[in-house]
């Protein structure tokens, strides 16, 4: 009986002092991982495409308040407001980003997306994807709208046997990129 008991306390002693370097070796794989997503994002310029949806929200919310503001200085310190609010926000948003990178790729692949961000073709991918296929997504996307909302409003009355009077659905107007709704 003794003999198992100490068998089993050395196993627990081993298995206690295993745990660090397992551990260490966890922490260093997942330390190289964060490092690689933190550089995927940087390649990938996603805190500057954050930047720039803030700017232009930021843009956007202030022209519609300002007809409707006291003064110049109440504009200005609410621009600052949003502006700082939405730089916070955004730093979160790429901490989450990076630890979802981490948790999800392993360190062969993001040195393979990272290696694709550096090359003709990466480059070429970002640039062209986020100034013609982005906003191109974005037109496509206003102009399927109304469709989408007339068919999911067609379904709808279908599904529970049919609608009152037809009442058109309150729609966001389309945005177009680079023109200002």
């Amino acid at each position: 009986m003794r003999t198992r008991t100490a068998t089993a306390a050395l196993i627990a002693l081993g298995l206690l002092a295993a745990s660090p370097a397992a551990a260490t070796t966890v922490d260093s794989v997942e330390a190289e991982r964060t490092a690689l997503c933190v550089r995927s994002v940087e390649l990938a310029g996603l805190r500057e495409d954050m930047e720039a949806r803030i700017s232009t929200i930021v843009e956007q919310v202030t022209e519609r308040i300002t007809p409707f503001a006291d003064d110049e200085d109440s504009v200005q310190a609410y621009k600052t407001a949003l502006s700082l609010a939405l730089d916070a926000g955004k730093a979160v948003v790429v901490q989450r980003v990076i630890e979802t990178c981490a948790a999800t790729f392993t360190v062969e692949e993001l040195n393979g997306i990272n290696a694709f961000y550096v090359s003709p073709a990466g480059k070429a991918w970002l640039e062209k994807g986020r100034n013609i296929m982005a906003p191109a997504m974005e037109n496509a996307i206003a102009e399927v709208q109304p469709q989408i909302e007339a068919e999911m409003q067609a379904r709808f009355c279908a599904a529970i046997g049919g609608c009152g009077p037809a009442e058109p659905m309150l729609a966001p107007t389309p945005r177009v990129a680079g023109k200002k709704t």
